[in-house]
């Protein structure tokens, strides 16, 4: 199950590391907002979730890397916006992640990053896709 929801309306999500976003400013205060989104581990059925994360949390993420396996602890935000009072209300989600946990051992996370600049190095793509276990999917021994 990919999602699972606590009694304090908070949610997780299991996935790999797909991209990870700069750090914005917004408003006069210079509210700070940092995306990012994982690939969910569904096997087939896998989805990509975007998240965001606010304020001086921003800076937790600088230690993640793009296709590292992590579990994200998150809220459901929603706010309505119209641009004038006739118009009905459009509603924008966000996916609030409060809390991101690596799940990768760390012998498991120097052997990825070997085989990330071997990737690299060869002129591979870095990111390979991935299986639901978390390892590279080669397709070329199948037989049709």
């Amino acid at each position: 199950m990919t999602f699972q929801e606590s009694r304090s309306k908070t949610y997780d999500a299991h996935g790999h590391v797909t991209w990870i976003g700069e750090t914005e400013e917004k408003g006069a205060k210079r509210f700070q907002v940092r995306k990012f989104r994982i690939q969910t581990d569904g096997g087939k059925y896998s989805d990509p979730l975007e998240f965001e994360i606010t304020g001086d949390r921003c800076a937790e993420i600088d230690s993640l890397q793009v296709g590292e396996p992590v579990r994200v602890r998150f809220n459901i935000r929603g706010r309505e916006w119209s641009r004038n009072a006739s118009e009905f209300p459009r509603v924008y989600i966000s996916l609030r992640a409060w809390k991101i946990e690596s799940t990768e051992h760390p012998e498991d996370r120097n052997e990825r990053i070997q085989r990330e600049a071997h990737y690299k190095h060869a002129g591979l793509a870095a990111s390979p896709e991935l299986d639901e276990r978390g390892e590279t999917f080669d397709d070329s021994d199948i037989p049709f």
